[in-house]
């Protein structure tokens, strides 16, 4: 699953997760608090803490682990569709 340009609200700031952020990944029906969707992962608290968080205009349209924001997600039509991928590991 890859973002579709035409659907982002402005630039890409890559950041870390902050709390009170909120997601709806594709396939969900509903906006939620992403501290919620890492403890269904078990993300570990000292991990969540760099965990990285794509945001477009004030949306957030990827998290690592999980789809692409509904809002964003690029169809099967899309003509342009930008990957997002992780290279190498994070420092604990």
């Amino acid at each position: 699953a890859g973002l579709d340009p035409r659907r982002l609200g402005g630039k890409l700031v890559l950041r870390s997760w902050r709390p009170g952020d909120r997601f709806c990944p594709l396939g969900s029906r509903r906006v939620r608090k992403l501290k919620e969707l890492l403890a269904q992962r078990k993300i570990p608290l000292s991990q969540r803490r760099h965990w990285p968080v794509l945001e477009s205009g004030e949306e957030i349209v990827w998290v690592r682990g999980f789809p692409p924001a509904s809002l964003a997600a690029a169809s099967r039509d899309a003509r342009q569709v930008i990957v997002i991928e992780e290279i190498g590991e994070l420092a604990p």
